[in-house]
């Protein structure tokens, strides 16, 4: 079991440790209105919910089962070998037509498309109608929760987007 700590610097910051060793931080996002992880092991941060106990008890649930649970990152054109995980593949798979549910919106210039898809619980980013990134997230976390923070992004219009050649896939275990 791993052991799992929240050490508060402020009111809206704390580090998060896990195994004894600095996993990232959780910071309080104004803008959002929530909570936001930042892994040092990733180059972004995972936006969780406005309730801190409720963000707190979701990430001590990805992170309390063994290694495989952490954040796991990669470029499909570099590493992946699966025939799924190719650009065309995945652009075919998760073309936002197929998605369950969709929601457009306009910010900071850019035109962005959020799509969930309940067959793979996950979330894909479309920028200017081109997929950029999926987020798959782990069976633990219900269709429902997945759903509830698609929804989430889209009012606080959520989104993250990668400068990669290609897809990024970032899964969530």
């Amino acid at each position: 079991m791993n052991e799992i700590k929240f050490i508060k610097n402020s009111e809206e910051n704390y580090m998060v440790e896990l195994n004894k060793e600095r996993y990232g931080a959780l910071e309080w996002d104004q803008d959002q209105n929530a909570w936001v992880l930042w892994p040092l092991a990733i180059n972004d941060g995972v936006t969780y919910f406005e309730s801190l106990k409720e963000t707190i008890t979701y990430i001590k649930d990805e992170l309390a089962g063994n290694e495989e649970r952490r954040f796991k990152i990669f470029n499909i054109d570099e590493e992946a070998s699966s025939y799924f995980f190719t650009d065309e593949n995945l652009k075919n798979e998760f073309n936002f037509y197929k998605s369950d549910k969709l929601a457009g919106f306009e910010a900071n210039g850019k035109q962005i498309k959020l799509a969930y898809f309940a067959k793979y619980n996950a979330i894909a980013t479309y920028e200017r109608n081109k997929l950029n990134n999926i987020v798959f997230y782990m069976s633990a976390w219900q269709p429902e929760t997945v759903r509830e923070m698609f929804e989430s992004r889209l009012k606080n219009k959520v989104f993250n987007l990668y400068q990669v050649n290609g897809v990024k896939v970032v899964k969530i275990y």
